[in-house]
């Protein structure tokens, strides 16, 4: 209550006297004072409250990681125990087998010789090359029994034999690889020379597919010769080809060969991964490198992870093309455009080129030099871009894993047909065997060649080979599918000389699961958000298994695997690393 003195002196002026000012002010000061002494006091106390629940957190977390860590430890143990006694398992499964089965072989007495007797291998193949018959049925039978050579001959070298024993059985897996593929053109000969004997009423050309459990033939003869037939598809196995018109009016046959095995994939792997610079420089080839060897320097990766395969045969020589590992194409169509160029030429191209190297070798020491004293950046030069296009071009089949087979599309000339005169029968008999069409594509679609730095060069107009096929059930590719060639000369998977590659493919879908560390968070009670306080009683959980099994049953928690099942989900594991703990 304000004193009377005051009160009057407010009802006389309205003024407070200085003392009263100071009085108000002094209040005033000491009530702002209180306030800030409240606001920091509840403030430490807010903060010593979070910094005693972040203690406290702190505290949970090691704990909760060391428990996970002791646990994981244990598993670890217990994981490798049970590793160790499968393998014991397995080992001691796969001898027995390997001895049961030299004996059952023994014990057949069905002919079929032992690849590991150099003597017996020998024999059956210089008996095989010799036999004249040429009939498919028989043919495709005797080349299942090479192709299970095959296969006993591969397990041999992953037993890792002595150094002498390894080279002999790559000489003789080599030998017997070839024969199979000989067989193979012999036998589709003989169908062409019949190819009028059973042309189709419909198109008036010969068409036939033959199958078995290891390849896949298709073959298509032009008889009707009709300069408006665009293609053929094979509807049974779902392989096509598109023909141009310059091929449509010659004597020529289609041949569509899907084997289920690859017998090219290793060759690039004695060949070498990569070539060197300067061999590539120079057009020379780089010596080959052992099987598994690791190359000088690696290459980047290209740019998808993975394929399909499918070839064209044009030039005069062979092309396979096969599929890297991509897309899920499960009965998609992958039609692929091969183009070769002429052999002849390319090889005379690139003998101009040495020759301009050589004439210019001063230049590049020059540049050598510069580049070495470090003296400002320079752009790269015409050959280095042809170098870099070309180990782009490379398949590494150290990054790529070939799925599904190798497609061989050959387009041979169609041998003479037999004529009927006065009741004979006359056919032109020829010892040249199946001779490849000479068809060379337009040199100026090729890709990546070093033809393309040169002026000058000659442009051809013939359009190139189209080849339609379907990806085997078999596989499953869940990216787009990486088409590559093979090329004979180098010994390398390619990427060039092949247009853009359309692919339809089925709506599908793919779940990524993340198995880092997983932990139940508390729900906040007025938000559907979550709070970052880890809810009462939880657990850190390295995997996603440890997740599944807090709530396993104990008929789940089992573990009686059999052991083969436990090496093939370990190898497959090794293999693919698809799960990793951070």
């Amino acid at each position: 209550m304000p004193p009377k003195d005051a009160k009057s002196a407010q009802k006389k002026g309205g003024k407070l006297s200085k003392a009263e000012k100071e009085r108000l002010q002094k209040e005033e000061d000491e009530r702002r004072q209180k306030e800030e002494e409240e606001a920091r006091l509840l403030a430490e106390k807010e903060e010593q409250r979070r910094l005693e629940r972040e203690r406290k957190e702190q505290e949970e977390h090691q704990r909760l990681e060391l428990k996970d860590k002791d646990r994981r430890e244990d598993e670890l143990n217990e994981l490798r125990h049970l590793l160790e006694e499968k393998q014991t398992a397995v080992t001691k499964w796969e001898t027995e087998s390997r001895e049961k089965a030299k004996w059952d072989k023994y014990m057949c007495c069905d002919g079929s010789p032992d690849p590991s007797v150099q003597q017996e291998i020998n024999t059956f193949i210089n008996l095989w090359r010799e036999d004249p018959e040429v009939q498919i049925k028989p043919v495709l039978k005797e080349c299942a029994l090479a192709l299970q050579l095959l296969e006993e001959l591969e397990g041999m070298l992953r037993d890792q034999p002595e150094p002498a024993d390894a080279l002999r059985y790559q000489e003789t897996l080599l030998s017997i690889q070839t024969l199979i593929q000989s067989k193979h053109d012999h036998t589709t000969e003989e169908i062409l020379k019949w190819a009028n004997a059973h042309s189709d009423i419909e198109t008036g050309n010969m068409q036939t597919v033959v199958q078995d459990d290891n390849i896949t033939l298709c073959l298509w003869a032009n008889l009707n010769k009709n300069p408006r037939f665009k293609g053929f598809y094979f509807e049974e196995v779902g392989l096509g080809f598109e023909l141009p018109k310059q091929l449509a009016v010659s004597d020529i046959a289609v041949r569509i060969l899907h084997t289920h095995y690859d017998h090219l994939s290793h060759l690039a792997n004695l060949k070498g991964q990569t070539p060197s610079r300067m061999s590539l420089g120079l057009g020379a080839r780089e010596e080959p490198l052992l099987e598994g060897a690791t190359p000088a320097r690696e290459r980047g990766e290209t740019e998808r992870d993975g394929d399909r395969r499918g070839s064209t045969q044009q030039g005069g020589a062979e092309e396979e093309v096969q599929s890297v590992r991509g897309s899920e194409g499960r009965k998609s169509a992958v039609s692929v455009m091969s183009m070769k160029e002429e052999r002849r030429s390319g090889q005379k191209q690139l003998e101009d080129v040495k020759q301009k190297l050589e004439e210019k070798g001063s230049q590049i020491d020059t540049m050598l030099e510069g580049d070495d004293s470090g003296e400002g950046d320079s752009a790269p030069t015409p050959m280095d871009t042809v170098i870099d296009s070309y180990e782009d071009q490379v398949v590494d089949l150290q990054q790529y894993t070939p799925l599904g087979g190798v497609f061989y599309c050959d387009v041979f000339r169609l041998p003479p047909q037999s004529q009927q005169l006065n009741g004979w029968e006359m056919r032109e008999l020829l010892d040249t065997g199946l001779q490849p069409f000479p068809y060379h594509t337009d040199q100026s679609q090729i890709q990546g060649s070093a033809s393309m730095k040169l002026e000058d060069s000659g442009v051809l107009t013939c359009p190139p080979v189209g080849v339609t096929v379907t990806l085997p059930d078999s596989v499953l590719f869940l990216e787009d599918p990486q088409v590559a060639r093979w090329d004979p000369e180098s010994q390398h998977w390619k990427t060039d000389c092949i247009n853009p590659v359309p692919v339809r493919e089925d709506s599908w879908c793919v779940y990524l699961l993340g198995a880092q560390r997983n932990q139940r968070l508390r729900i906040k009670e007025h938000s559907e958000a979550f709070s970052p306080e880890l809810d009462p009683g939880s657990e850190f959980h390295s995997t996603f298994l440890h997740m599944l099994r807090d709530g396993m049953s104990p008929a789940g928690q089992e573990r009686h695997t059999h052991h083969l099942f436990v090496d093939a989900v370990h190898r497959l594991l090794c293999a693919t690393r698809p799960l990793t703990y951070s």
